[in-house]
């Protein structure tokens, strides 16, 4: 049970992680062009 919860809990944090540099790669994007 302690396993899944930590890869499911390491997925979230890694999905974070994209969608944060996503963001904020969209946002430098738009603002350089």
């Amino acid at each position: 049970m302690l396993e899944k919860a930590k890869k499911q809990f390491t997925g979230a944090v890694i999905f974070s992680v994209i969608a944060l540099i996503v963001a904020i790669f969209s946002i430098t994007g738009n603002g350089t062009t």
